[in-house]
């Protein structure tokens, strides 16, 4: 863990629910434990149950702390520069000042006061450093194939889909093995063939198959589909199989019966 040490404070984000709604009161204390011993001295225990939902907060952890230490060693390097310059105390006057004589040279003198004055100020306008530009920390790779899953399902059925905890551990471990976008075509293939109850553990279910534990169990099984064509002429072939053997058991059972007659 990064060294910050006198940081008395962490931020939790709020997708982290997704993660730890499922959890037992016991597992989400044990979670909890962990989170403030890593935070507070770099050390933690975790049950090899929990330990893919611990790493997936750990690694944002990790990301904030290095930003809060790159800013506390800018503003150490500013300090070292003497920081913000003290501002003049006025003095104040305890008697009305005279009026300065105005003399042909003080006027001369006047003129290029003034002068100088509005050279500094356009160039303090030309000086003037630019407001920095908020960055906005980008999602975690699971986190958008998350999103991504989550409104496919919303856009096929018209609700939202219910996570699970081990949706996002799936998709840590799919995330080892397959780029991002493999499992995004992935998940296009089996939103395809759950629709037309073409694989066999959505012939029942049907879009009801359409999960993202359906994405990692049956991984091998999720292939590119057939054209509507092909799946019609696919499912009259698979008819006509079936009557064609339903007939040649009735001739059978004709034919024992002929024999026992």
């Amino acid at each position: 863990m990064p060294n910050n040490l006198q940081k008395n404070s962490f931020i939790l984000y709020t997708n982290y629910f997704e993660i730890l709604k499922d959890l037992s009161n016991d597992d989400l204390g044990i979670m909890f434990r962990a989170i403030l011993s890593y935070q507070t001295n770099g050390n933690y225990e975790i049950p090899k149950h929990l330990e893919l939902a611990f790493k997936f907060i750990k690694n944002q952890l990790d990301i904030d702390a290095v930003k809060y230490n790159d800013f506390i060693e800018k503003q150490r390097e500013n300090g070292k520069k003497g920081g913000r310059p003290k501002t003049q105390k006025t003095q104040a006057f305890s008697k009305k000042p005279k009026k300065p004589k105005l003399t042909q040279k003080s006027l001369n003198d006047n003129d290029n006061d003034n002068d100088n004055v509005n050279d500094n100020e356009k160039d303090k306008q030309i000086e003037q450093p630019k407001q920095p530009v908020a960055v906005v920390p980008k999602k975690a790779p699971q986190q958008r194939i998350f999103d991504y899953f989550a409104n496919r399902y919303k856009a096929l059925t018209g609700f939202k889909y219910k996570s699970q905890t081990s949706d996002f551990v799936n998709l840590a471990k799919l995330l080892k093995d397959y780029k991002e976008e493999e499992i995004i075509q992935k998940i296009e293939w089996l939103e395809v063939g759950c629709k037309n109850r073409v694989f066999w553990f959505a012939k029942t279910n049907g879009i009801n198959s359409f999960t993202v534990g359906k994405l990692f169990s049956q991984w091998n099984e999720i292939l590119p589909q057939y054209t509507a064509e092909q799946l019609k002429a696919q499912e009259e072939r698979k008819k006509e199989e079936e009557d064609e053997k339903r007939v040649q058991e009735e001739l059978a059972k004709d034919k024992i019966y002929s024999k026992g007659g």
